[in-house]
């Protein structure tokens, strides 16, 4: 099955503070690599191909139920997958995966595919070795995260473009 790279994803991301801290250490990764520019954030489904006013009012209403949720950070890895080049691993805890599936319903997408939560740093194909050196020069990272929004994203990875369109707090 080929990778679908034009639809909708529904993202989470952090308190403000947390994201700054975030964005801070995605400077210094693409400061090395040279990635696209694209927000920080965990992605919890995707892909719609199409969203409209009744899944946004959906969402839109889950959201309006939900407490913030906290996310474990484990580790900085990596791989040959371009969008996972380099990237924050998170634990996949139970409250995670059950708060995942709320919204994985409501857009009918499967939520037991393999999900590996994590928060992208940089994309791009990059040499292992020069990520591996990087991983030992930044500070390791062992603050829980507190997610906080959910984003509605229109996202084109051919054109590497990630909009937001809608943005609901918890």
């Amino acid at each position: 099955m080929s990778r679908v790279t034009k639809g909708y994803w529904i993202w989470g991301q952090f308190k403000d503070f947390e994201m700054d801290i975030l964005r801070q250490i995605q400077f210094e990764v693409n400061r090395q690599f040279k990635g696209p520019s694209f927000e920080i954030h965990l992605t919890l489904c995707g892909p719609l191909m199409k969203i409209d006013s009744l899944k946004i009012s959906a969402i839109k209403n889950i959201c309006e139920s939900l407490e913030p949720i906290k996310i474990v950070p484990t580790k900085y890895s990596l791989t040959n997958n371009f969008f996972t080049s380099f990237f924050l691993e998170i634990k996949k805890t139970e409250v995670l995966i059950k708060f995942r599936k709320k919204f994985c319903d409501i857009t009918t997408l499967n939520e037991n595919t393999n999900y590996s939560p994590h928060i992208s740093l940089t994309y791009g194909t990059f040499p292992k070795n020069e990520k591996q050196e990087l991983i030992t020069k930044l500070n390791s990272f062992k603050q829980n995260l507190t997610l906080n929004k959910i984003c509605i994203v229109d996202v084109n990875e051919d054109n590497f473009s990630w909009n937001i369109i809608k943005t609901f707090f918890l």
